[in-house]
């Protein structure tokens, strides 16, 4: 059989459903998609997202759309990879977009680097929150930050709240240790602004 034919037939049997199918078009084109998504955010910020986000965003979208019976026509290998090259591109072009809205900051949102040397306030603030004893107004401003996340930044914050490792938070939420470090540290000096203004 085939490596064509074998794409060929992974599409069909992803279009029943077959969950086995998707993960074998993961490992077969994934690698090639990182290196297509790193030429659509060159020279972009990676702190909001990077290549590994936009890839896994993209196969999101396109096995639930599968799923949801659009692609019917979609049936080799060369209509497989420009859809996917595609949808790569749309959701680069998203992401900067995003990235450079006024809302985010016109893209000139700062890592964790740059709170090094920070004031004592930012300084008490973590102290409190890491030592476990904070006071009750930063217990109710936190608590109204964790409820704006999504899910997944939910489970990473209770993650690393409960002592786990950025590598162990990252099996956990099937993300690269760079990615979970990067979302976090983003999280944490969004948080140390609001909070201290």
């Amino acid at each position: 059989m085939s490596t064509s034919g074998s794409v060929s037939q992974w599409i069909e049997r992803l279009k029943k459903g077959d969950s086995r199918a998707a993960s074998r078009l993961w490992a077969h084109f994934h690698r090639k998609l990182l290196q297509v998504a790193r030429r659509c955010l060159n020279g972009s910020p990676r702190r909001v997202a990077d290549e590994e986000d936009l890839v896994a965003a993209v196969f999101q979208s396109f096995f639930q759309r599968i799923g949801d019976g659009q692609f019917s026509e979609l049936s080799s290998r060369e209509e497989l990879w420009a859809l996917l090259t595609t949808i790569t591109d749309r959701k680069a072009v998203n992401s900067l977009r995003r990235q450079m809205s006024t809302k985010r900051g016109g893209g000139r949102v700062r890592g964790e680097s740059a709170l090094e040397g920070a004031g004592s306030d930012h300084d008490t603030m973590l102290s409190q929150l890491e030592s476990g004893e904070p006071s009750p107004d930063l217990i109710a401003a936190v608590a109204e930050l964790f409820t704006s996340l999504d899910d997944e930044m939910r489970r990473m914050v209770r993650l690393r709240y409960d002592g786990h490792t950025h590598e162990e938070i990252a099996r956990q939420v099937n993300r690269s240790v760079a990615t979970v470090e990067r979302r976090l540290g983003l999280l944490r000096a969004q948080w140390q602004e609001e909070l201290l203004g």
